[in-house]
């Protein structure tokens, strides 16, 4: 699901705070969307990933790492986040869609994991070039991904290598 074509609902140039009409739609029907995939192909793993357009974002030393945890336990809003470049930012985006679908009723048991593409990866899957610099409203979006949880067994084994 790319939500970037979900009604027209971007972030802000360097925001990661949802709009209402975006966290409607989150909430209204992209949840409600994701619950008939999880049942469909039987998983229950969604990847939230975040991208950014490729504009830097102001000097302001970012704060991510020490409130991260906190905004994911839904003890700081994601306001608090200050990242300091555009894989950060990426981050904080994710996080923001990962609140939202994490206290839907219709996902629970489910896994939902933020990630960050940052300005790496444009619309249509194709990298980034890096010659698209300015505000691209278009790139400022989220993709949700659903998968299966890998066997444990299987990625935790200690590696072959001496």
């Amino acid at each position: 699901i790319n939500l970037s074509e979900a009604g027209g609902y971007y972030f802000a140039v360097g925001s990661a705070e949802l709009s209402p009409g975006f966290k409607h739609q989150l909430q209204s029907d992209i949840a409600g969307r994701i619950a008939g995939y999880l049942k469909d192909y039987d998983v229950d793993i969604i990847e939230v990933i975040g991208h950014t357009d490729e504009q830097p974002l102001a000097g302001l030393p970012s704060n991510l790492d020490k409130v991260v945890s906190s905004v994911l336990a839904n003890e700081m809003p994601i306001s608090a986040v200050r990242p300091s470049d555009n894989a950060g930012l990426g981050l904080a985006r994710a996080i923001a869609v990962t609140e939202i679908l994490r206290s839907d009723p219709q996902l629970a048991g489910t896994t939902v994991l933020p990630l960050s593409a940052a300005q790496l990866i444009m619309p249509g899957d194709v990298l980034s070039d890096g010659k698209q610099a300015g505000s691209v409203e278009t790139r400022r979006r989220i993709e949700i991904r659903v998968r299966r949880r890998q066997d444990p067994a299987i990625t935790d084994r200690p590696s072959a290598r001496p």
